[in-house]
């Protein structure tokens, strides 16, 4: 019995491409997704100027990690119907993240991370504090971040920062005004959300003086 298994997927594994066997994503794409989790991605994700499934052809080469490439893919998958999918490819991306030594890998990973998990927090008990943890996460990781920034961006501007953002929200949502302003002037000192975090700070001002 096991000798029939291991020649299944011994067949399988050699019919799998693409980026996922570019990545050495077999294991996690023949073992972790069924069958009808791997059409609908195959159906899902289609990037412009690809017309293949993202395991099918043959990959040599590509400036992207696993981890970026599976932050990417995990954005394809953040509406309600589609979310444990979604949950299931940040879950392998979670495996990537700390081996991955690029700063704006980890930034956008954790940035795909929030969008995902807070776009379901009305539909997954746990998504709220996940997307909480990533913002918190992608905090941590805003020093470097912002050097890594400002080193390569001709303009010496700093994009919006979610972690900050979304943080805030959260908290002003949940009425911790005072956590909410810390977050939002610990961004507007470093540089992140200008516009943003000026209007921000003035209305939570407000709201702690009533």
């Amino acid at each position: 019995m096991f000798i029939l298994w291991r020649d299944s997927m011994l067949f399988w594994k050699k019919r799998v491409g693409g980026e996922i066997a570019y990545y050495r994503l077999t294991e996690w794409w023949l073992n972790s997704l069924t069958e009808n989790d791997r059409h609908i991605i195959r159906k899902t994700y289609r990037p412009m100027m690809i017309d293949r499934a993202l395991d099918e052809g043959n990959i040599t080469f590509s400036s992207q990690s696993v981890l970026a490439f599976l932050g990417v893919l995990a954005e394809w998958f953040k509406k309600a119907d589609l979310y444990e999918i979604g949950k299931k490819i940040l879950t392998e991306g979670e495996k990537h993240y700390d081996s991955n030594k690029n700063i704006l890998d980890q930034h956008f990973f954790c940035l795909s991370a929030i969008r995902v998990y807070y776009t379901n927090r009305d539909n997954d008990p746990e998504a709220l504090e996940k997307a909480i943890y990533y913002c918190k996460e992608q905090i941590k990781l805003a020093p470097k971040a912002k050097k890594q920034f400002l080193k390569e961006s001709s303009s010496k501007t700093l994009p919006v920062h979610t972690g900050y953002k979304q943080l805030a929200i959260i908290y002003e949502k949940q009425k911790r005004y005072a956590e909410a302003l810390s977050i939002s002037e610990e961004a507007f000192s470093e540089g992140w959300n200008y516009e943003d975090c000026s209007k921000r700070i003035e209305k939570l001002k407000a709201k702690l003086q009533k």
